[in-house]
């Protein structure tokens, strides 16, 4: 309970803006912006239609925000080696059960993308798949 109080205070008293990256006291949590997979399969003609949308030339910078939060509204944030777990499933030939599902991540911007990752999403919400690799001797 002390160690909990002495952090507390610590972060408490830290000020706006005064943190500097450098320093490590705090807890550094990685995250990915995703569309998860059943999601992107259920809304992809509405998150398609924002992007043909965000490509005019002619909208202004409000219309954009606007599309960009619709696109949003999709996503979830998960943990960066739930994303890397993902990935090594993709590039691996040695993946326990099925094999995993590629995406084309959606461009949002000249130089923003949205990923879209294979998982398990329902009411409850997010949950990864698990993507072990098999050992040689069970091939």
């Amino acid at each position: 309970m002390n160690s909990f109080k002495k952090t507390y205070k610590y972060v408490s008293e830290i000020r706006p803006y005064s943190y500097q990256k450098n320093e490590k006291k705090l807890r550094e949590i990685v995250t990915e912006t995703i569309i998860p997979s059943p999601v992107y399969e259920e809304k992809s003609t509405q998150i398609l239609e924002c992007v043909q949308k965000l490509k005019q030339a002619d909208l202004s910078v409000i219309q954009r925000q606007k599309l960009r939060n619709q696109i949003m509204k999709y996503t979830v944030n998960v943990p960066y080696y739930h994303w890397k777990s993902y990935q090594d499933a993709l590039n691996s030939k040695k993946t326990s059960g099925r094999k995993a599902k590629y995406y084309e991540p959606i461009q949002i911007g000249k130089y923003e993308k949205i990923k879209v990752m294979e998982c398990n999403y329902d009411k409850k919400g997010y949950s990864p798949i698990e993507w072990t690799k098999k050992t040689e001797d069970n091939e």
